[in-house]
């Protein structure tokens, strides 16, 4: 046991994924059909958005826009893909014609297209750019060897001559103990890190399978080592470095400010690729007081709010549902609040709108959910908050690095197939949300879903849900899943609907 509670003094490098560094634009818009000239089944190039790790090329059809999504060859949703090359996965669903002549495009034009890897480059991808070596783990190891070398040679020196006191002994056995076990435990978490995000398709973030097996038996190995010298040294040896562990969790628990809105932790800088105002949220700053005549509506929710793959700020859904109210009522003056958090699932939307309610002056509220995965107990919120207190979570946080996110997170995930225990969460999380309706009476709030609903579960639900009649093509980014600015545009306006039909400011 005392080898997994030392891995507690390690630091894991967890990599990234591959990004498109800007200065591209005309490289891709001449690939992808700029120019004007027709393409194959009547279809004619519309522009495209570039994200920093995907592209989303639109072409007008004649029956409407349709839309391409190229990713790098390494993306976890590429078994998705409808054709592949060098440097590219695509996704979407176009015409034949259309698509081999794309490819035919995006072949001859790729090699002027460059990835960047901020850490791990993908296996058997790029292959001209060289993986960095990995520093830090390798100063920890030779540091960490080193010091049990010198202490180890220290203790056998003494020992023969004799000129070595007991407590001089159980000192050196402690530090070689500690440097071997930091040496171990850097290279066993290193390799449970890359296994982790193999085991998730993160090819992108992982390194050979070589070097993850190598990690492992060599840190198997030392960490073996230092377990033998804590039995030579006895109850004072293993208390001394269970006492180091625990002492070295709980001081390093994190203490980084979070943005908070009330008891709700939003985006924070860093964590969201699109700017956001001081409450954390995506969109422009706002007031707690709205301005006298202004109908004010609240979107909550997660990703899908927040408008993650949509690039220009004006075609977020809640950009574009501010527009819609105003073209359906030119005499009203609305204005919508954007307080989606990526990673929220549907008991933390029902505290952000706690909170709405409690601090905005509000005329009415959407909870927008995206379902079955907003069923889910566990997320973004809980362990965050799980995370910068003493718990199991944080404790295993310690031990095996950022990768115990995505293992909970994919354990707790909800499936296709909507459970009894679902159903029962939901109907909860519906309640909680009757019961802020009855506390502030003067605002409505509305549930809307952005998939359909298990019947069951609707039947549960204490307030109406306001699901779409029907869906387009175009309205999810293919092989992503979040709403294009077409799907948002044509949510935003069966909500405006729905929000006019109720009360008009």
């Amino acid at each position: 046991m005392s080898w997994l509670v030392l891995s507690l003094l390690l630091a894991a490098d967890p990599g990234t994924q591959a990004t498109l560094p800007p200065g591209q634009d005309d490289a891709f818009a001449d690939m992808l059909g700029r120019g004007g000239e027709p393409l194959p089944d009547g279809c004619r190039w519309n522009g495209a958005l570039i994200d920093r790790s995907f592209i989303i090329s639109q072409y007008d059809c004649g029956g409407g826009i349709l839309k391409l999504t190229l990713k790098h060859p390494t993306d976890i949703n590429a078994p998705s893909a409808i054709a592949r090359t060098e440097r590219f996965v695509l996704f979407g669903e176009i015409p034949t014609g259309l698509r081999e002549e794309l490819v035919k495009r995006i072949r001859a034009g790729e090699a002027g297209i460059r990835w960047d890897f901020t850490h791990l480059p993908s296996p058997g991808v790029d292959k001209e750019l060289k993986a960095p070596f990995p520093w830090g783990l390798a100063v920890v190891v030779v540091l960490a060897v080193f010091v049990a070398t010198l202490a180890t040679l220290t203790i056998r020196w003494a020992a023969k001559r004799g000129r070595l006191s007991e407590r001089g002994h159980a000192v050196a056995r402690v530090l070689a103990c500690v440097a071997l076990s930091v040496a171990g435990a850097a290279l066993l978490r290193d390799a449970f890190w890359h296994t982790t995000v193999f085991a998730v398709g993160e090819l992108s973030r992982a390194p050979s399978h070589a070097s993850i097996v190598f990690d492992s038996l060599l840190g198997a190995g030392v960490l073996a080592l230092a377990s033998s010298l804590v039995r030579r040294g006895g109850l004072t040896v293993s208390l001394t470095l269970v006492g180091s562990a625990l002492v070295f969790w709980l001081v390093t628990l994190p203490r980084t400010e979070l943005t908070m809105f009330g008891e709700v932790s939003t985006l924070s800088p860093g964590t969201s690729a699109y700017p956001l105002n001081s409450r954390g949220f995506r969109g422009p700053e706002f007031a707690l007081e709205k301005k006298p005549g202004v109908f004010r509506v609240a979107l909550i929710g997660d990703s899908f709010v927040e408008g993650d793959g949509i690039l220009d700020e004006k075609m977020t859904l809640a950009m574009q549902l501010q527009r819609e109210l105003a073209t359906r009522n030119p005499n009203g003056n609305y204005e919508v609040l954007n307080l989606g958090i990526a990673g929220n699932n549907f008991a933390s939307h029902v505290t952000t709108t706690g909170e709405a309610l409690k601090q905005l002056d509000l005329d009415a509220v959407v909870v927008c959910l995206t379902l079955n995965n907003d069923l889910s107990p566990v997320d973004g919120q809980v362990l965050r908050a799980a995370a910068r207190r003493p718990s199991a979570f944080s404790f295993l946080r310690a031990v095996l690095g950022d990768s115990i996110n995505t293992i909970v997170l994919r354990l707790t995930a909800v499936g296709h197939e909507t459970s009894a225990r679902d159903i029962e969460h939901g109907a909860k999380q519906s309640a909680r949300l009757a019961a802020l309706q009855k506390q502030f009476p003067k605002v409505k709030v509305h549930v809307f879903a952005f998939h359909g609903l298990d019947r069951e579960l609707f039947a549960r639900f204490e307030q109406p849900v306001i699901v779409p009649p029907t869906f387009d093509v175009g309205d999810f980014i293919a092989g992503d899943g979040h709403p294009t600015d077409h799907g948002a545009g044509r949510f935003a306006q069966i909500l405006a609907e729905a929000l006019l039909r109720e009360a008009s400011p």
